[in-house]
């Protein structure tokens, strides 16, 4: 099993976030930022995870403060975007490539922020159709 483990020395930006009411220009410029720090981790960290079917992303968030969790994983969109599609580790996105584990929150001490992602590779998930009977998998 292919696995990694990724230590980003930041948080998702708060313009990223849930709750951003931030302009669009300054949304998007953070978002370009994300994404392209995520393919370059995963050009550089990942190169045994290349073009895989299936992964699981775990993310713990450490602040000094706490923050909702939901709004800092919709913070890691762009940047999961960057690594898992455009540096290649899955051909998609989508929950048939990719499983979300429940992310985890960490008090850590001011100025020692980050974000952790653990990526796995799984095996890929039977498709069903209907009453549980099975589909060729494609």
């Amino acid at each position: 099993m292919n696995k990694a483990h990724i230590v980003l020395p930041f948080l998702p930006p708060a313009e990223l976030r849930g709750n951003s009411r931030a302009h669009w220009a300054k949304k998007a410029r953070a978002a370009k930022q994300m994404r392209s720090s995520g393919y370059w981790h995963g050009l550089d960290d990942c190169i045994d995870l290349r073009h895989l079917e299936r992964v699981s992303v775990k993310y713990t968030f450490s602040n000094f403060r706490p923050i909702d969790l939901d709004n800092l994983v919709i913070g890691m969109k762009s940047w999961a975007d960057g690594f898992l599609v455009d540096a290649e580790i899955v051909p998609d996105d989508n929950p048939d490539h990719v499983q979300l584990e429940a992310p985890e929150f960490v008090k850590a001490q001011k100025g020692d922020e980050k974000t952790i992602i653990d990526i796995k590779e799984i095996s890929p998930q039977r498709r069903t159709r209907g009453k549980g009977r099975k589909i060729n998998a494609k």
